[in-house]
C-alpha cells in the first residue's frame, strides 16, 4: 500500500512537471496551475477510474479488461483537462509550434 501511494504521487510529480515542460511547452509552474493539475489527477484516479471499473463489472466485463478501458477513460478525461482547463492557454501555443528540422 506504502509503495502504491509513493509511486503514484512520484508518477503524477513528474507528470506535472513533464507535461508544462515538455507537452505543453511551459515552464511556468504557478500554484494554481499545481492545484488544478493535483485536482484533475484526483478526480481521475480516486472517482473516473473506480467509476468506470465499478460500471464495467457490473456490465459482465472481467476485471482486467475493465481496468484497461479505465485506464484509457482517465487518459482521455486528464488530458482534455490539461489542455483546457490546467494548461489552457499554454496548450494553444504548444500546438501551433512546429518543430524546427535541420534542412540540408
Amino acid at each position: 500500500m506504502c509503495a502504491n501511494a509513493v509511486s503514484t504521487s512520484a508518477g503524477v510529480l513528474l507528470g506535472l512537471l513533464g507535461h508544462g515542460r515538455v507537452t505543453f511547452r511551459d515552464a511556468t509552474l504557478t500554484p494554481r496551475r499545481a492545484l488544478r493539475f493535483l485536482l484533475v489527477n484526483a478526480v481521475a484516479l480516486w472517482l473516473a477510474q473506480p467509476l468506470a471499473i465499478s460500471v464495467l463489472t457490473r456490465a459482465g466485463v472481467g476485471v482486467v479488461p475493465a481496468k484497461l478501458l479505465a485506464v484509457g477513460v482517465g487518459v482521455v478525461l486528464t488530458w482534455t483537462a490539461y489542455r483546457t482547463w490546467v494548461w489552457g492557454e499554454a496548450a494553444g501555443r504548444a500546438t501551433d509550434v512546429r518543430p524546427s528540422v535541420p534542412r540540408p
